[in-house]
C-alpha cells in the first residue's frame, strides 16, 4: 500500500528544535521510566549509506497512529492529497509514543516496562544500527521542551522519542518498518526523506538592498539603532560554508562554526552568509545584517542531520536571534525532474 506523507509532518520534525532557542531556564520531568542523562557528550549517529536512495515509499502499510499523526500535523488532509516524498528505507526515522518510549542507555535501547519488545526486535536484526536522532543529551532536550512549554503554554514535541534505525539494505529496511509498525509503542515510522541539492544564487548585484518596491530599504534600516544586526546573532544551517572568503572574515573566526557533519555544498552556504552578514569593508558584498554575530552549522546530507543541526543551532541562540535554514526535500523522482518541496 502506498503511504504518502504530507510535507507538513516532515517540516514539523525538522524545525521543532527552533522553538527551544534561548528560553529562560525551567526544568520539568519526562517519562517515568526514563533515566537522567548527566552527560552533555554528543551521540554518534551513523552516516548515510552510499548509493542512490530508493525513489518511492511503496510497500509499507501505515498503522492507525501514523494516520492520526498526519491528521494532527497537517490538519484534515486526505492521504490521497498528500505529496509522496523521495525516501531512503535504509535509514528509518522512528517516533515512539511519548509515554511508551524506550530508554537510551548511551549505547543501546532498553525497553520501557509499559511497552516491551523493542530491545528484542533490535537484537534480532543483523546489521542494524540504532541511535537517537537528536544528538544533544536527553536532559538538555527535556529541559528545552519544558522551557518552551512554560513560555508558550503549549505542549512541545518530545525530541527524545525520535530514533534513527539504519539497516544495511533497502529490503531489510522495508521489512524492519513492517515489524516496527506492529509494536504498540510506535507512533510513526518513515523512511528518511531525500534532501534536494541547493541551487546556486543568480543575483549578481544587491538590488534587494534598495528602497521599495525593488528592495528592503536596508540603507535606511542601517541608520536606525540596531538596524545592522547589532546585539543579535544570525545562526545559519546550510550545506556547507567556505571559511576564509574575503567577504566573510568574521564568519571564519574561531568559535563561529558549531561542530556537526561535513560540508557537501559549501557554495550555497557561502551565498547565504554573504547576503546576510558579509563584512562592511568597502569591498565585495555588504550583508543585510553586517553587524550581527555569526554562528554556522553544517546541515549534513540527510534530513535527520538537518533536524539535529537545527536543534544544535537553536541551543546556541538567544531570544531575538535569527535562525536561517535553506533546504528542500525531493518529491518522488522530483529532484531529477526539478520537483523540490521547500522547507
Amino acid at each position: 500500500m502506498a503511504f504518502p506523507v504530507p510535507t507538513k509532518i516532515l517540516i514539523g520534525a525538522l524545525v521543532v528544535g527552533v522553538l527551544c532557542a534561548g528560553i529562560p531556564p525551567s526544568v520539568a520531568g519526562s517519562n517515568a521510566s526514563a533515566q537522567p542523562d548527566t552527560s552533555d557528550s554528543a551521540v554518534t549517529v551513523p552516516a548515510p549509506t552510499q548509493g542512490a536512495a530508493p525513489s518511492n515509499w511503496d510497500g509499507v502499510t501505515p498503522r492507525a497512529g501514523q494516520r492520526d499523526a498526519i491528521a494532527l500535523a497537517g490538519g484534515p488532509i486526505a492521504l490521497s492529497e498528500a505529496v509522496p516524498l523521495d525516501g531512503d528505507y535504509r535509514r528509518l526515522h522512528v517516533k515512539f509514543r511519548d509515554a511508551h518510549a524506550p530508554v537510551w542507555n548511551g549505547t543501546a535501547l532498553e525497553d520501557n516496562p509499559s511497552a516491551p519488545g523493542v530491545a528484542s526486535l533490535v537484537a534480532e536484526e543483523t546489521g542494524l544500527v540504532v541511535a537517537p536522532l537528536f544528538t544533544r543529551s536527553r536532559d538538555l532536550l527535556v529541559a528545552d521542551a519544558a522551557r518552551a512549554e512554560t513560555l508558550s503554554g503549549e505542549p512541545q514535541a518530545d525530541l527524545t522519542s525520535w530514533y534513527l534505525f539504519a539497516s544495511d539494505t533497502e529490503p531489510a529496511g522495508r521489512a524492519l518498518a513492517e515489524r516496527l509498525n506492529q509494536l504498540s509503542s510506535i507512533e510513526m515510522v518513515q523512511p528518511e526523506p531525500t534532501l534536494a541539492a541547493t541551487a546556486p544564487a543568480e543575483e549578481e548585484r544587491q538590488g534587494y538592498l534598495d528602497p521599495a518596491p525593488t528592495g528592503i530599504n536596508a540603507e535606511w534600516a542601517w541608520g536606525q539603532g540596531g538596524g545592522a544586526g547589532q546585539n543579535v546573532q544570525v545562526l545559519v544551517v546550510d550545506s556547507g560554508f567556505e571559511p576564509g572568503h574575503s567577504d566573510l572574515d568574521r564568519a571564519s573566526a574561531a568559535g563561529v562554526a558549531i561542530p556537526h557533519e561535513t560540508a557537501w555544498d559549501p557554495h550555497h552556504g557561502l551565498q547565504v552568509l554573504g547576503i546576510l552578514v558579509a563584512d562592511d569593508d568597502e569591498s565585495g558584498l555588504k550583508g543585510i545584517a553586517h553587524a550581527a554575530g555569526i554562528r554556522t552549522v553544517n546541515s549534513g546530507r540527510s534530513s535527520g542531520d538537518v533536524a539535529n543541526a537545527i536543534n544544535l543551532a537553536a541551543a546556541a541562540g538567544s531570544p531575538g536571534d535569527v535562525l536561517s535554514v535553506s533546504q528542500g526535500i525531493c518529491a518522488v523522482d522530483g529532484c531529477a525532474n526539478g520537483v523540490v518541496l521547500p522547507l
